[in-house]
């Protein structure tokens, strides 16, 4: 960002855009191709602070040579580019200052489209999302990778191409787009979840063809997770989510485990074992529910089957507590059984369907005080 200032500061427009890379057959296309984006983005911020010409022009005409570059090479080689891979992988937030943070996002935003545009005008921007990389990933999978909202965004604005059958195409190790999408930061999670389309397409798209929530969130990988088995913030993923898949699908994932015998439970403790966030943001806190009064706990119940299946190692999600008296809220309510009767408060259950059975609840309060 600093050097890209001088370049531009000290010789000017030209000498910038000289700066472009210089594609071959040896380059690392994915490095080229960011350094070059990175270069658009800092122009377009600084020619937008000093307001000296229309920047939408310029970034018009970057994006045109940066795509006549990559498509001229693939054409003359026969060299695999995988050039929306690296569009897709690439964030302004490699070269930000905090205080920039705000601004340079602006100007990337139209990145996507721009690109989007020369490729559809040339007639191959359908072929290059279908194109996979050695593991099988097509762009979309690494878009979710990155939590690139604004990648995801360009695909979705094109009606002509069908994000769903996308969303369905696996990579080498079975994954499809949910299982990708990163929750290693869960600020980028959420901005990704909440400033793309990703929400709107699956409401619309969900109420035609309600099945298809089965392929996308029950899916399960060459480990046998689902996208909702993720050891990094599994509850962000649920809270986000768990309206999607409704309540047969639910209680159908409550029952999947993964090849070491974990089900979503396990993954839940397994997060707050290691956070220490389980008093400070308890997954009902996330989903913030309107309460309806206690939903009952049985044995036949999907949760109780869930709570008390025991892994590979011989643990059930109650054994794996670090500490068991944390999970027992005031009122003397199970932090698990919390999470689960706040997500079924979002089905609307019935409430009849689960009656409060003492014994059953008081059995698995007595078997976490004698551990």
């Amino acid at each position: 960002m600093l050097h890209t200032w001088y370049l531009y500061v000290l010789f000017g427009y030209d000498v910038l855009k000289s700066h472009y890379c210089t594609y071959n057959e040896q380059s690392n296309i994915a490095e080229a191709v960011k350094r070059d984006l990175t270069v658009c983005c800092a122009l377009m911020l600084l020619q937008e602070l000093q307001n000296e010409f229309d920047s939408k022009l310029v970034l018009t005409n970057f994006i045109g040579t940066l795509c006549h570059n990559v498509l001229n090479l693939e054409l003359g080689t026969g060299q695999k580019t995988n050039f929306l891979h690296a569009v897709a992988k690439f964030s302004p937030l490699i070269c930000l200052t905090k205080d920039l943070l705000y601004d340079y996002y602006l100007p990337y935003k139209c990145v996507p489209e721009e690109i989007f545009k020369y490729l559809k005008n040339q007639k191959v921007l359908r072929d290059m999302l279908l194109e996979c990389d050695s593991d099988l990933n097509i762009p979309l999978h690494i878009c979710a990778q990155s939590n690139n909202s604004y990648f995801f965004n360009a695909v979705y604005a094109e009606k002509d191409i069908s994000i769903s059958e996308m969303f369905k195409m696996l990579n080498i190790r079975n994954e499809n787009f949910f299982h990708c999408i990163s929750t290693e930061n869960r600020m980028l999670f959420f901005e990704f979840v909440n400033y793309s389309d990703l929400t709107t397409f699956l409401d619309e798209y969900l109420y035609k063809h309600p099945d298809d929530k089965y392929m996308f969130f029950l899916a399960t990988d060459t480990k046998g997770r689902t996208p909702f088995h993720r050891t990094n913030f599994p509850e962000c993923f649920l809270s986000e989510f768990s309206e999607n898949i409704g309540e047969t699908a639910f209680k159908q994932l409550l029952s999947i485990n993964d090849e070491d015998g974990n089900n979503i439970l396990h993954y839940l403790t397994f997060h707050e074992k290691d956070s220490k966030n389980l008093q400070i943001e308890p997954l009902e806190e996330a989903l913030n529910p309107k309460r309806k009064g206690e939903f009952l706990l049985k044995e036949l119940d999907p949760f109780y089957k869930a709570l008390t299946t025991r892994n590979k190692c011989n643990q059930s999600p109650i054994d794996l507590c670090e500490n068991h008296k944390d999970c027992i809220e005031q009122g003397e309510h199970c932090m698990l059984y919390n999470k689960y009767i706040t997500i079924m408060a979002k089905f609307e259950f019935e409430k009849e369907k689960y009656e409060f059975e003492m014994n059953v609840y008081n059995e698995i309060l007595k078997k976490w005080n004698n551990n």
